[in-house]
C-alpha cells in the first residue's frame, strides 16, 4: 500500500508538471496572436514621447502645438471629417482606475495553474487524511511525508525564485513551518527521532531558511528563523533536558545569526536574539549552578556587545534597538554576575573598564560623538551599579556620591553636549536615593556623631559644592542648560540640607523644633546672603525668601506664654532671638543691595523683611515683657506699646541714615499706629490721680518725645521738596501737639487741687503757646506753625 501511495504521488506530480507546460504553450500562442504590429508600435511610442515632452501642468501654445503634428492631406469627402482636438495632453483628465482587491488581482494573473494548484492541495489533503484514517500510512511514514512535503515546498520555492521573490520567500517560510511542525509532531507524538538527530533536521532548515533571507536581502524571514531557532531545543522532546547543552545550543545560535547581522546590519535579528536568550538564561538560574551559567552569560554577553559595537561603529547615529539590545545584554550580565560570580562588583568595574576602552578607541577612530556618549554612559552606569554591588549603607552612598559630583564636574569642565550635562544631572538621583535611606536610619536615635551622619554630610555637602562649582563660574551662565542645571541642583540642595538639619535638630529630643528652625534659619539666610550679593537670577533670591517661611512658621511654637512664664532666659527665647537677628540682617543686607543696584524687586525685598521684623520683635515683646515683670504686673502694657514705639523710631530712623527706599520707610512709620492706639488706655488710667510720674505718665511722655523726634527728623531730610514728606513731617507734628496738650491737660488735674483750678492753668498755658506759635508763625512766613498756632487758641475759646 505504501509502494502505491508513492506511485499516486508520483504521477499527480508529472501530471502537474504537465499541466503547468501545457498552459504556459497556451499562453504564448495567445501572445502571439495579439502581438501589435511594428507600425503600430512604432505610432505608439513617438505618441508616448510627444505626451512625455509635455510636462503636466505645463500648457503649450495652440501653434506650438499644430505646428507638430502632421498635416491632413484634403481629401474630397462626403463624409464630414471630424475636427483634431487641440487641447494640451496634461490639460485633459486622466481617468482614475478604481484599485482592485488584491486577492482578486493576484488571483486574474495565471488562474489556470493557481486553480489547479488548489484543487491539488485540497485533494492531497483530503487524500492524506483518508490513508491515515484507513491505516494506510504508518506512523513513520506520515512524518516522512511532512518532511517531503517540506522539502517539495522548498524545490517549488527555487523554481519560483527566478519569477517571483515574494512568492520564493513565502513559500520558503511555508516549508520551514511545515518541517518543524512535523517534526514537533513526530517526537511529541510517537518519539521518532532521537532528541539530537530532530535537533540537527530542524538547525537544518533554519539555515537553509536565513540563506534564503540573506540571498533574498529579507530580513523579516531571518527574525522568523531566530524566533524559531529559540523555540527549537522545546521542540525535540528531549527526556533529561541538558541545560549545559542549551547554554551550548544558545551560544552557538548567536554567533550564528549575530555573524549574519555582521554582514547584513539586520539589528531586529540581534534585538530578538537578545531578549529570547535573555529569558531563556534567566529561567535556568534556579535549576543549574550559577557559576556555570555565569560564564555561559560572560561569553553571550560578549558576542553581543560585539555585535552592537558594530552596529553603532557603521552608523552616525544611535539608534534606539542598538541601546536597547546593548542594555539588555548589560542587564543579563549584571544578573548573572550578582547571581554566580563571587564578587559581583569587580565584575561591573571589568564592564565599565571595557566599556570606557571601547569609547575611547571609536574615539581616536573619530566617530560621531553621540555614538561615544552611548559607551560613556554605559560605562558610567555598570561603574555605579558596581559601586552599589561592592559597598552597602554609608559606604554605599558616600562611594555613589562621590562618583556623579566628580563626573559631573569633569563633565561640564569639558563642555560636553548639552544632553550629556542633562544625563549627568540625572544621575544625581542615585546617590540621593541611596542617602535618604541612610538619612532615616535607626542611628540617629542614638545622636549625631556617627557613620549614617557623615554620608549625609557627605551628599549635603556635594550638592552644594556642584551648585557653586556652576554658579561661581562665569562662563557656565552663557550656556543654554545653565539655568535648568543648576535651578535643579540649588532646589535640589536646599531641599536635602533642610531634611539633613531636621534630623540633626530632632536628635535633642525635647524642645527640638527650636533646634530645627534655628539651623534653617541659618542655613536659609546664608543661602539668601548668596543669593543677594551674587550676580544669579532673581529667581534664585525668590527661592531663598519663600524657603524662609518654614522656619519662621516652625518658631510660631515658641510664641507659647506657658513657655515664657519661667522668664526669657531659655531655649525657646535664645531661638528667637537669633531667628530676629537673622531677619534683621537680612533686612539689611536687602537695603544695602538696593543701594547699590536700584532694582525694584529689592525694594519689594526690603518691605517684606521689614515686615518680617517688625512681627517678629512685637510677638516677642508681647511675651517677654510679661514673662520678665510678671504676668499681670503694673505697667507691663505701658512697658510694651513703649517698646513697639522705640522700635519703630530705630527702624524709621536707621532706614534714614541708609537711605532705603521711600515706601519701606512709610511702611516701617505706618507700624508706629499700633504704639499709638496702645497709647490711649495710659489716657484714662487711675493712675493719673496719685502723681505725674506713673507708668502710664512716663509711656505717655516717651509718646510725645518719639513723635516729636521723628517729625523733627522729616521736617530738616534733604527731601523736604516731595509733597508727602511734608504732608508726614506735618502729620506727626500734629500727632506730637495732640500728646503735649492732653499731657497738659492730664498733668494740670494732676497737680491741681480743684478741677476749676486745673482747667484754667490748662487754658492758661493753652493760651500762650497758642499766641506763642503764632506770633513765631507770622515771622517765619510758616502757615503750618500759625495754623497750629490758631487751633489752640480757638480751643481756649470752646
Amino acid at each position: 500500500m505504501n509502494f502505491i501511495l508513492w506511485v499516486a504521488v508520483i504521477v499527480l506530480f508529472v501530471q502537474m508538471r504537465s499541466l503547468a507546460r501545457r498552459v504556459h504553450e497556451v499562453e504564448d500562442q495567445l501572445f502571439k496572436k495579439n502581438a501589435v504590429p511594428t507600425d503600430s508600435v512604432t505610432a505608439t511610442t513617438a505618441q508616448s514621447a510627444y505626451q512625455t515632452t509635455t510636462a503636466p501642468g505645463v500648457l503649450l501654445s495652440t501653434s506650438a502645438i499644430v505646428s507638430e503634428m502632421p498635416v491632413p492631406s484634403f481629401t474630397p469627402s462626403a463624409v464630414t471629417a471630424e475636427r483634431v482636438s487641440l487641447m494640451p495632453v496634461a490639460m485633459q483628465q486622466v481617468p482614475v482606475v478604481p484599485a482592485e482587491f488584491f486577492l482578486y488581482t493576484w488571483f486574474k494573473e495565471q488562474t489556470l495553474i493557481k486553480i489547479g494548484a488548489v484543487l491539488f492541495f485540497l485533494g492531497a489533503v483530503w487524500f492524506v487524511s483518508y490513508a491515515i484514517h484507513e491505516g494506510w500510512i504508518s506512523e513513520t511514514l506520515r512524518i516522512m511525508l511532512g518532511i517531503c512535503a517540506g522539502v517539495l515546498l522548498y524545490v517549488a520555492a527555487f523554481w519560483r525564485s527566478k519569477t517571483d521573490t515574494t512568492q520564493y520567500l513565502i513559500i520558503t517560510a511555508l516549508g520551514t513551518a511545515i518541517i518543524m511542525a512535523t517534526i514537533y509532531a513526530g517526537q511529541i507524538l510517537f518519539l521518532v527521532f532521537p532528541p539530537a538527530l530532530a535537533l540537527c533536521l530542524i538547525v537544518l532548515c533554519l539555515t537553509y531558511t536565513v540563506w534564503v533571507s540573506v540571498k533574498a536581502a529579507a530580513e523579516w524571514l531571518a527574525v522568523i528563523a531566530a524566533v524559531a531557532g529559540l523555540l527549537a531545543p522545546f521542540m525535540i522532546n528531549s527526556a533529561a533536558p541538558d541545560l549545559g547543552g542549551l547554554m551550548i545550543y544558545l551560544l552557538s545560535l548567536s554567533v550564528g545569526l549575530l555573524t549574519v547581522v555582521f554582514y547584513t546590519n539586520w539589528r531586529t535579528v540581534s534585538f530578538v536574539l537578545v531578549v529570547g536568550v535573555s529569558l531563556l538564561q534567566v529561567q535556568a538560574l534556579g535549576t543549574v549552578s550559577a557559576l556555570e551559567l555565569w560564564w555561559y552569560g560572560v561569553a553571550l554577553a560578549l558576542v553581543f556587545l560585539a555585535s552592537s559595537t558594530t552596529s553603532l561603529v557603521r552608523s552616525r547615529v544611535p539608534e534606539a534597538i542598538d541601546i536597547a539590545t546593548l542594555g539588555i545584554a548589560g542587564l543579563l550580565y549584571t544578573v548573572l554576575a550578582n547571581a554566580g560570580a563571587s564578587m559581583p562588583g569587580l565584575a561591573l568595574f571589568i564592564a565599565a573598564f571595557v566599556f570606557a576602552v571601547i569609547g575611547y578607541s571609536v574615539h581616536v577612530r573619530d566617530a560621531a560623538p553621540r555614538i561615544v556618549a552611548v559607551f560613556v554612559c554605559f560605562a558610567s552606569a555598570a561603574w555605579m551599579i558596581g559601586t552599589v554591588l561592592l559597598f552597602d549603607g554609608y559606604s554605599e552612598s558616600i562611594a555613589l556620591t562621590v562618583e556623579v559630583a566628580v563626573a559631573f564636574a569633569v563633565l561640564t569642565y569639558l563642555n560636553v553636549s548639552e544632553r550629556a550635562i542633562y544625563l549627568s544631572l540625572a544621575t544625581f538621583s542615585i546617590p540621593l536615593v541611596s542617602a535618604l535611606s541612610v538619612l532615616y536610619s535607626p542611628l540617629w536615635n542614638e545622636g549625631i556623631w556617627h557613620r549614617d551622619s557623615l554620608a549625609t554630610l557627605c551628599t549635603a555637602l556635594a550638592l552644594i559644592g556642584s551648585t557653586l562649582w556652576l554658579t561661581e563660574q562665569e562662563r557656565f551662565r552663557f550656556k543654554s542648560w545653565f539655568s535648568v542645571v543648576s535651578g535643579t541642583l540649588g532646589v535640589t540642595s536646599l531641599v536635602y540640607t533642610l531634611l539633613f538639619l531636621a534630623q540633626v535638630g530632632q536628635v535633642y529630643g525635647a524642645g527640638s523644633y527650636v533646634f530645627i528652625y534655628v539651623l534653617w534659619g541659618g542655613f536659609i539666610a546664608v543661602c539668601t546672603y548668596y543669593s543677594l550679593m551674587s550676580t544669579l537670577p532673581l529667581s534664585w533670591l525668590h527661592s531663598c525668601c519663600a524657603a524662609f517661611i518654614l522656619p519662621v512658621s516652625v518658631s510660631i511654637t515658641s510664641l507659647d506664654p506657658s513657655v515664657w512664664e519661667a522668664g526669657v532666659v531659655h531655649r525657646d527665647a535664645f531661638g528667637l532671638y537669633i531667628m530676629v537677628a537673622i531677619t534683621t540682617e537680612l533686612l539689611i543686607l536687602s537695603v544695602l543691595r538696593y543701594r547699590a543696584t536700584e532694582q525694584v524687586v529689592y525694594k519689594n525685598w526690603v518691605i517684606g523683611f521689614l515686615v518680617g521684623v517688625i512681627a517678629y520683635a512685637f510677638a516677642i515683646l508681647a511675651v517677654f515683657w510679661p514673662g520678665l515683670l510678671g504676668q499681670g504686673a503694673v505697667g507691663v502694657d505701658v512697658v510694651l506699646y513703649v517698646s513697639y514705639a522705640v522700635i519703630t523710631y530705630a527702624l524709621v530712623t536707621v532706614f534714614w541714615h541708609l537711605r532705603a527706599p521711600i515706601p519701606a520707610v512709610y511702611y516701617g512709620l505706618s507700624v508706629g499706629i499700633i504704639p499709638v492706639l496702645m497709647s490711649l488706655v495710659s489716657i484714662d488710667s487711675p493712675l493719673w490721680n496719685e502723681s505725674v510720674l506713673q507708668p502710664a505718665a512716663a509711656g505717655l511722655y516717651t509718646m510725645s518725645a518719639l513723635v516729636f523726634l521723628l517729625a523733627i527728623k522729616w521736617s530738616v531730610a534733604n527731601t523736604m521738596q516731595s509733597t508727602t514728606v511734608k504732608n508726614v513731617a506735618t502729620g506727626l507734628y500734629v500727632l506730637g501737639g495732640t500728646y503735649a496738650t492732653m499731657l497738659v491737660w492730664l498733668m494740670a488735674h494732676t497737680l491741681s487741687t480743684t478741677a476749676d483750678i486745673a482747667v484754667t492753668v490748662a487754658l492758661f498755658v493753652y493760651t500762650v503757646a497758642g499766641l506763642g506759635l503764632y506770633v513765631f508763625g507770622s515771622s517765619r512766613i510758616d502757615k503750618t506753625i500759625k495754623y497750629a498756632g490758631m487751633t489752640l487758641l480757638v480751643l481756649v475759646v470752646l
